[in-house]
Parts: C-alpha cells; sequence; structure tokens
C-alpha cells in the first residue's frame, strides 16, 4: 500500500510538471518586451550598447518590471551603483510602486553608495570580506586561509587572516600574480573572476579582486589600489 502511494505520489507531480510546462509553452501570454529583450541579448554582445538599447526598451515599456531587472543586473556588474539607485526612483515615478528585489532593497544600494563615497575619500582605506550568508552568489575561488580584513595606505598594506594582523611596505612584496578564470551567476551571468597572489617571505595571500560577486565589498576599488601601488604580472 505504502508502495502504491508513492508511485500516485510521483505521477501527480510528473504530471503537475508537465502540465506547467506545456502551459507555459502553448497558453502563457508573451509580452511584446520580452521577444525584444531576447533579440537583444542574441544580436548585442557588447555589454556598454545591450546598456544603452535596454535604457531604450524601458522608454517604451515603463511599466515592465523585468526590464528594469535586466537592466539593473548591468549596472551592478559594473559597479554603477548611483545608476542603479536612479533606476529604482524612475521606476517609482513611473508606476507609483517600488522596484523589488528578493536579493536586495533601494536601503542597500543607498548605502553602498555612501559606503564608496567615504572609502574614496579615507586616507587608509579598509576592504572586508562579505560573509556567505550576504553574498548575490558562491565564492569564485576555494581559499582555505582567506583574507579576512585588508587595510591599504599610502606606505603599507596590512592583511588579517586566521594568523593574526600583518603589515608590509609596498616594496616588501616579492612576486605579485593576477589569475583567472571563468565566472558566472543568475544576476551577472558570465564574467572574468581575478584572483591576485601576493608572495612575501615564506607567505602566500590569495586575494579574490574581481569586480562582480568578489569576496569583498568594493572589490572594483580595492583591485584600483592595489594595482597603484604593486607591480602586477600575469
Amino acid at each position: 500500500m505504502f508502495e502504491q502511494q508513492r508511485y500516485l505520489i510521483l505521477l501527480v507531480l510528473i504530471v503537475g510538471y508537465l502540465v506547467v510546462k506545456l502551459y507555459q509553452k502553448y497558453f502563457k501570454k508573451v509580452e511584446p518586451y520580452e521577444k525584444e529583450l531576447e533579440k537583444l541579448y542574441k544580436s548585442i554582445a557588447d555589454e556598454d550598447q545591450l546598456v544603452e538599447e535596454l535604457q531604450k526598451l524601458i522608454n517604451q515599456y515603463p511599466n515592465a518590471k523585468k526590464l528594469y531587472q535586466e537592466l539593473t543586473g548591468l549596472y551592478l556588474k559594473k559597479s554603477r551603483f548611483t545608476d542603479v539607485k536612479n533606476l529604482f526612483d524612475s521606476f517609482r515615478e513611473k508606476n507609483g510602486v517600488e522596484l523589488e528585489f528578493p536579493e536586495f532593497a533601494l536601503s542597500d544600494v543607498e548605502s553602498l553608495i555612501a559606503e564608496r563615497e567615504t572609502l574614496e575619500n579615507s586616507r587608509e582605506k579598509t576592504f572586508c570580506r562579505i560573509p556567505n550568508s550576504q553574498r548575490l552568489g558562491i565564492s569564485n575561488f576555494t581559499i582555505w586561509q582567506p583574507v579576512e580584513t585588508i587595510v591599504i595606505a599610502e606606505e603599507w598594506l596590512e592583511l588579517t587572516d586566521k594568523d593574526g594582523s600583518h603589515r608590509y611596505f609596498w616594496n616588501d612584496f616579492e612576486n605579485v600574480t593576477l589569475k583567472t578564470a571563468s565566472g558566472r551567476n543568475k544576476w551577472f551571468g558570465k564574467y572574468i573572476a581575478k584572483l591576485l597572489v601576493l608572495k612575501v617571505g615564506d607567505k602566500e595571500y590569495k586575494l579574490d579582486v574581481t569586480e562582480v560577486n568578489s569576496d569583498y565589498a568594493h572589490a572594483d576599488i580595492l583591485f584600483k589600489e592595489l594595482e597603484r601601488h604593486l607591480k602586477i604580472t600575469a
């Protein structure tokens, strides 16, 4: 009897799945902008051009939430947080409701903008590793002893891991290598992940400096600062 119930439940699930798929294929209404969006992704590879075309499409379909979500993903990929905020404001003005995402809210974007302004104006810049619970995707690289905090000053670099904090002058680093790998997640699509390997004495530090989905908040600023102080080889 128990086996029969199991098979019956499995059969119901399979039939339900097939019904949903058939409905999506033959009966679900496809909005005009969805077809145009599909054409854009098929015909345009350059992301800057894609941004321009998406902006035009939004002007045609100002209430299409999906278009705003797609453009938000591209802006996040380029660390264009002010543009993300403007997109939230535009959606609210045109539709009378907030643009919502399950992963973050407008307040998170506004906090990021404020953080970046403070960071860029600081003499000593601190970068913290993002907890897994707050990430938009799994880590780009497996690092067994990650650096939790990075502090950059004009004369030195301080790295904190499980062994404690270590401060080095810039010329202490004997070798700094940039390694790349293919990355992908639902928000940013395909991208190039970047790992910076710093060697000093018998120590080796690995820092994820990918512009998107990095281990560190504001990784684009982090990489720009490290690039300014270190001689990096491929």
